[in-house]
């Protein structure tokens, strides 16, 4: 049963053809628009949802993956109602840590789900904008939507999540077709624009794959200080990739979009566990971020990333135009070439054991901007 939802759906079986279109929905206590359980054909389109409550709370990266937005459509009949149990279930569900207050949810999408949402007024809301979690073998379109104002919990270590962002997309299992283009207009939210996570955050074996494309966007102003604000307190990438476990990204493509003035970097992509990130980075204005234009990385971990940055424009960001960094075991080629920027490209591995940091030469030909190298950086005619 629904627990302060502007709409509520689920679906026990078979498939639906659901629009949800053209309404106003206002100051809801969970979430806007929550949709569970549902397979089949589903457009969420030219709403407005705005001022929807719930709870501020960061997300325990031990429980990311068994975060379930389905408990809240448990309860199914009203007879639940005189059911002690049932009632104790609705009461644990509220006084819970989920986060919650999203815009809209889409949620446990057992197979074939083909999901788009569209024209979207998303403003002042708690915890995403959008938020998507466990739909596997699914097809996701997300265009044309305006998400600002997102409020967010924050936390700086590395056991714990942040929320509030623009949208928020994890994916734990089997495949996911994931598109977000078409001038989505992400700003002045409390934490990341997009962030993406494919895998498991605490390395768990899931054998997830996935096939991102964020096209045409405009990420700007994402991202607050936190009272006490070091330059480690700083949250807010225009773009965010995790992947972690072993999942294969078979393609992330990132192009033409307009990344500015956001708190962190401007692009993050990061590879973790034995994750495997293939990406194309090209054609977008990426200014003013406060660090790294582009961060491309890995901790100390087997992970893998082929990147092919080109003819992006990186200027006046406040760290690197790019920084290239495998870390400790990690793995990175790079094909940089027809970037233009007005601070240095960082290519460095110089961990204790370091990884294997391989760069095309020439490095950033029909470019502008220097090149730094600290550690072992190897030249190559092409990406293997």
């Amino acid at each position: 049963f629904p627990v302060g939802q502007g709409i509520a759906f689920t679906n026990d079986s078979g498939d639906v053809n659901l629009t949800i279109s053209n309404n106003r929905i206002l100051r809801n206590l969970n979430q806007g628009i929550l949709l569970t359980d549902i397979n089949g054909t589903v457009g969420i389109n030219s709403n407005m949802i705005t001022d929807t409550r719930g709870n501020l709370a960061i997300i325990n990266i031990n429980d990311f993956a068994a975060v379930d937005f389905s408990t809240l459509t448990s309860i199914t009949n009203i007879d639940d109602f005189s059911d002690q149990a049932a009632l104790n279930e609705m009461a644990g569900v509220i006084a819970s840590d989920l986060p919650t207050g999203q815009g809209i949810v889409v949620a446990n999408a057992p197979d074939n789900l083909n999901l788009t949402i569209d024209g979207n007024e998303i403003r002042d809301n708690h915890s995403q904008g959008i938020a998507l979690d466990d739909l596997p073998n699914d097809t996701v379109t997300i265009t044309g939507n305006t998400i600002t104002g997102t409020s967010g919990a924050f936390v700086n270590n590395n056991v714990s999540f942040s929320t509030g962002q623009g949208i928020l997309a994890i994916h734990a299992n089997e495949n996911l077709n994931l598109t977000i283009s078409e001038d989505n207009q992400i700003s002045d939210n409390f934490e990341d624009g997009i962030v993406v996570v494919v895998g498991d955050l605490v390395g768990g074996l899931t054998g997830a794959t996935a096939a991102i494309t964020i096209d045409g966007n405009r990420l700007t102003n994402n991202g607050v200080d936190t009272d006490d604000s070091m330059s480690n307190d700083i949250r807010g990438d225009g773009i965010r990739i995790i992947a972690n476990g072993n999942p294969v990204v078979n393609s992330l493509n990132i192009n033409n979009n307009m990344i500015t003035g956001n708190r962190d970097d401007g692009i993050q992509v990061t590879a973790d566990g034995l994750a495997q990130i293939t990406t194309a980075i090209s054609n977008n204005t990426i200014n003013q971020n406060i660090q790294e234009g582009i961060f491309l990385g890995n901790v100390v971990t087997l992970g893998r990333i082929i990147a092919d940055v080109q003819m992006n424009t990186l200027m006046n960001n406040g760290g690197n135009a790019l920084e290239a960094n495998p870390g400790a075991l990690g793995n990175i080629c790079l094909n940089l070439s027809d970037n233009n920027s007005n601070t240095d490209y960082l290519l460095r591995n110089d961990a204790m054991i370091p990884g294997t940091l391989l760069v095309v030469a020439p490095i950033n030909p029909g470019g502008m901007g220097p090149v730094t190298m600290m550690g072992v950086v190897g030249n190559v005619p092409n990406c293997p």
